[in-house]
């Protein structure tokens, strides 16, 4: 066998993904001293007459062009954020993973056994020699584990290409080594969701994280907490079925409404359960072998004869005991605290031998300390709400009743003003230059998503020395809204502006000339602050009064 280079081997922990999420959500909603605004942008159709979105790029060019395309920016406050996770709601007759010390509970990868064993040497065509179900067992895309002998032969992992039938399939690169009647498993990536179901929701929104499954039976009964039940404080509420459950908090009306969709669902808190908490306590005790012997035919017997040990203290721990000396239940009378590591022996008495336990203690700092480590909430959602004008910041009708149309949302953070170069802290900026033009404006001008310009010597926007996009042109105070701009320093007071349409050949005669009294910049410079996000979408359409709720997910 030869000996594979030593290669050095990496974990990101869960707790770290969490921790930045976390850390990014605090600066995103202004906890940190940061302002983070929420832009709208891209008034200007798509290419192919709003057909075809372009695939945003981290490049200059386009990171300016957002900036130069911006219409509006709106604060995200404190309640514009969360922590959410893979929406989990309790369903009746489900298998679900207790939650276990020596499990990676977060991970995106289900591995399954499958049917037979395979043959394959330095090739990328795996033959099942003995009862293989490569139809049944996988799909094309998986991962298929070659378990190998760990001796001559390493496991190895390979993508799927093509499943020709249930003896024959292809993978992406050549198998090195001879494998012979080798194992097989299939990995299958999961992701957004964790391979491990492991928390619910219930109809009350309550949230919950299994602790104990009866030794892998399905779930028939819905944990709740309620009135004269259950403690948010207990260490656990156990269901007909045998089930443990360990409540962490209740879904809010308000954070519901603002980040509770078909995939995800908020991450909060409770006070009972944090202020409760007990780190390294012993939650759950798991009988592997009854055992026999211990304390003869004493029926249905609490007793004492459970010896803890471990790097904590004050657990107290009893056994039930049938009349064959069999231990056929663990009473839990205090799990202790400050537990790392413990060991759980049956005192063997006169004739007691055999039995064996498994023994799980809570996460640091104990369960319902923080729920966002304890569920592995990775994942942000930010939410805001566009209502209206948004104090006269976002268009929705011009003058000739054309509704407005936006097509790119970024994120911005620290935008700073023109004045005195300050971060920005207003709720509301209205992103585009206004220039003040002459009061003979008609309702069939300076058309949403055209272009205006300036050009004293021919009039047509060949050569103009100024232009730029119509965002929209208020007829209330005869201000005309542009973006796009070209050169600002190249405006000309009191001369003529004229207007094309997008797309029109630049030597086209204008539809409209007017003039063009003075020009006023935003009072955000245009391009400050640090890009965070860019998503570019099909045409959003406003209307007076209307309100949308803008929804973007941050993984880490």
């Amino acid at each position: 066998m030869t000996t594979p280079l030593l290669q050095p081997q990496s974990l990101q922990t869960v707790q770290s993904r969490v921790k930045m999420a976390q850390d990014t959500m605090n600066e995103l909603t202004g906890q940190t001293g940061d302002s983070c605004y929420l832009g709208i942008g891209q008034a200007v159709i798509w290419p192919f007459n709003d057909t075809y979105i372009p695939i945003p790029q981290n490049s200059t060019s386009q990171l300016n062009q957002l900036h130069s395309s911006l219409v509006a920016l709106k604060l995200l406050s404190i309640s514009s954020a969360s922590l959410v996770v893979q929406r989990s709601d309790w369903t009746a007759n489900t298998y679900y993973d207790a939650f276990a010390n020596n499990v990676n509970m977060y991970s995106y990868v289900s591995v399954s056994n499958a049917n037979g064993t395979v043959t394959v040497s330095n090739s990328n065509i795996i033959i099942g020699t003995n009862l293989t179900t490569f139809t049944e067992d996988f799909q094309v895309g998986n991962i298929i584990n070659i378990v190998g002998d760990s001796i001559d032969t390493l496991p190895i992992q390979k993508e799927i290409i093509t499943i020709a039938n249930s003896q024959y399939m292809t993978v992406n690169s050549n198998v090195i080594g001879t494998y012979v009647n080798s194992s097989i498993q299939n990995w299958a990536n999961n992701y957004p969701n964790y391979a491990a179901n492991f928390y619910v929701r219930n109809i009350y929104d309550q949230v919950f994280i299994c602790l104990d499954n009866n030794y892998g039976s399905i779930s028939t009964s819905m944990p709740y907490i309620s009135i004269g039940g259950a403690l948010p404080s207990d260490p656990y509420l156990i269901t007909s079925d045998g089930y443990k459950w360990k409540y962490l908090y209740t879904i809010s009306s308000g954070a519901k409404k603002l980040f509770f969709t078909q995939n995800w669902m908020p991450v909060g808190t409770d006070p009972n359960v944090t202020s409760s908490a007990v780190d390294g306590r012993i939650d759950i005790v798991d009988i592997i072998n009854e055992g026999i012997g211990y304390n003869s035919n004493v029926a249905a017997c609490s007793a004492p004869i459970i010896k803890v040990t471990g790097n904590g203290y004050g657990a107290n721990i009893t056994a039930q005991v049938n009349s064959s000396g069999q231990i056929f239940a663990i009473n839990i009378l205090d799990g202790g605290q400050g537990y790392t590591t413990v060991g759980l022996t049956a005192n063997t008495g006169p004739s007691g031998s055999g039995a064996q336990f498994s023994v799980s203690i809570g996460p640091r700092g104990g369960w319902g300390s923080n729920a966002a480590m304890e569920l592995g909430a990775t994942t942000m959602m930010i939410t805001t709400s566009l209502t209206d004008t948004e104090n006269g910041t976002i268009p929705t009708e011009d003058i000739a009743g054309e509704f407005f149309k936006y097509r790119q949302l970024s994120l911005i953070l620290n935008p700073t003003l023109n004045n005195s170069g300050n971060i920005a802290t207003n709720t509301n900026y209205d992103m585009t230059y206004s220039i003040q033009v002459a009061g003979n404006v008609s309702a069939n001008i300076f058309q949403m998503g055209d272009v205006a310009y300036q050009n004293p010597v021919t009039g047509v926007l060949s050569n103009a020395v100024f232009y730029g996009s119509v965002v929209w042109y208020d007829a209330s105070t005869q201000e005309l809204h542009l973006n796009n701009i070209n050169n600002v320093g190249a405006f000309l007071p009191q001369s003529p502006i004229s207007c094309v349409s997008y797309g029109a050949p630049h030597n086209t005669a204008p539809y409209i000339t007017s003039t063009a009294f003075g020009l006023t910049p935003p009072e955000v410079n245009v391009f400050s602050g640090v890009d965070l996000y860019v998503e570019n979408v099909a045409p959003i359409q406003r209307y007076p009064l209307q309100t949308e709720q803008v929804r973007l997910i941050f993984q880490f």
